[in-house]
């Protein structure tokens, strides 16, 4: 048996992940939030089964850049934990229609949870 201590050592404690060309990819691995504490950087593309990021995205404290391009078309919403996320610089949205309308300026669903957000592209437009 291990105390807390040993389990928490041997987490993951990535800074950068880039995630592409998935297609049996349905949600992020259960293993990315061994690196939520440390994670800086999240690049996903063209992961066309994404169904959604994690509800406890607020878990990833350090996230400064998340970037989901091309070919994500089942990703529909950005969980609630984004808005909690205060090192959260930039976000691009590319090619992934559905969350794209969420995330538009003042009308989207989901616009709340990114309005502290620096910088904003969606298709490549800065908002």
């Amino acid at each position: 048996m291990t105390d807390e201590r040993d389990s928490e050592d041997s987490k993951l404690r990535l800074r950068s992940l880039l995630l592409g060309d998935l297609p049996g990819l349905l949600a992020l691995p259960k293993w990315l939030h061994g690196s939520a504490s440390s994670l800086q950087y999240l690049y996903v593309d063209d992961c066309p089964n994404l169904m959604a990021l994690p509800e406890r995205f607020q878990d990833f404290a350090s996230l400064q850049k998340l970037e989901i391009l091309i070919r994500c078309p089942k990703l529909s919403y950005l969980p609630n934990g984004v808005s909690s996320l205060t090192l959260f610089i930039r976000l691009k949205i590319g090619h992934c229609p559905r969350l794209i309308d969420k995330c538009k300026m003042v009308v989207g669903k989901d616009w709340p949870k990114i309005a502290h957000v620096n910088e904003i592209y969606l298709d490549g437009f800065k908002l």
